[in-house]
């Protein structure tokens, strides 16, 4: 499995700043119009993902054509990645959720080991 190329794979369109979006309440509406979840909890107990609206994550789904992928917003700058798998594009998301937590970027779960993290702070927040 692999990271994908994600100029070679259709995603759908991306926010444009200043067109489609001012601040990261406008990309987060405009980012869901255009196709993309942006789940703002993450892992069992639903941790913040990100500091809304200064950063917040894109996800989409598109199981036919074997896309995953994810779109990074940090106060007005976006990273996109896609995936051939559900799970890498997950782990993804939940490699920088703790990138963000450690930095003090947004909430830390108590339970947050010094290193890597538990599995209940992994996977989509089960409660929307």
């Amino acid at each position: 499995m692999a990271k994908l190329d994600h100029s070679a794979v259709d995603l759908p369109k991306l926010p444009v700043k200043y067109t489609d979006f001012h601040d990261g309440d406008d990309w987060t509406d405009a980012a869901r119009e255009f196709g993309w979840t942006v789940p703002l909890l993450w892992g069992a107990h639903g941790n913040d993902l990100g500091r809304w609206p200064l950063t917040m994550i894109g996800l989409y789904s598109n199981e036919e054509a074997w896309v995953w992928a994810l779109v990074i917003y940090e106060e007005g700058d976006m990273e996109v990645s896609a995936f051939d798998t559900k799970e890498e594009r997950d782990r993804a998301v939940t490699d920088r959720a703790v990138f963000w937590w450690r930095n003090g970027d947004s909430d830390a779960p108590p339970d947050l080991p010094d290193t890597g993290y538990l599995e209940h702070h992994h996977g989509r927040f089960p409660g929307v």
